[in-house]
């Protein structure tokens, strides 16, 4: 059976993306996170792929992402 998860952006206090955690939409539980690269700039277009990339790495390890 395939586990629902769906992202969440987390921030640190001057508001850069810091990681991405992906949480069990059924049972509200912590799977996994992937973690923002500090030496990438936090631009839109930067985020934007970061957010894509981490949906893709999600998939590739089994999961159905809710978006």
């Amino acid at each position: 059976m395939m586990i629902t998860v769906k992202p969440v952006d987390v921030y640190d206090k001057e508001g850069n993306l810091t990681h991405i955690e992906f949480i069990d939409v059924t049972e509200d539980k912590f799977h996994f996170q992937s973690m923002w690269d500090p030496r990438d700039e936090q631009t839109a277009e930067n985020r934007k792929t970061f957010r894509e990339w981490s949906v893709l790495m999600a998939k590739q390890l089994g999961f159905d992402v809710l978006l």
